[in-house]
């Protein structure tokens, strides 16, 4: 079939497709992990939220040494997807889980 060089008439709002990527998980899990395999998965995650309709992760961590928790607060600081963190609910995990809230 040959090209006309016309314009397209838009598609009937029935049979336009809508642009969706796979759905941000809303938390992510890296008990076990080291640091250096754990952020840039958390870096990751936070980049894919930011580009969605996401406005809350949680980053399970558990409690272990702390190092996992301090390492993700210190990628979380002045993180540009950021707007602040806290600890858990001590019913939702406490202090083993941190509870990012991103920009708008």
């Amino acid at each position: 079939m040959r090209s006309t060089g016309g314009a397209r008439a838009p598609l009937p709002a029935s049979m336009q497709l809508e642009r969706s990527g796979p759905a941000v998980p809303p938390e992510i899990n890296i008990v076990g992990l080291r640091v250096d395999e754990a952020l840039p998965r958390v870096d990751k995650l936070l980049d894919e939220a930011a580009l969605s309709d996401r406005r809350e992760l949680r980053v399970v961590h558990g409690f272990g040494t702390g190092r996992l928790r301090k390492a993700v607060e210190g990628l979380l600081e002045g993180h540009p997807h950021v707007s602040k963190f806290h600890p858990a609910d001590p019913s939702h995990g406490g202090g083993g889980v941190t509870v990012v809230e991103l920009k708008d």
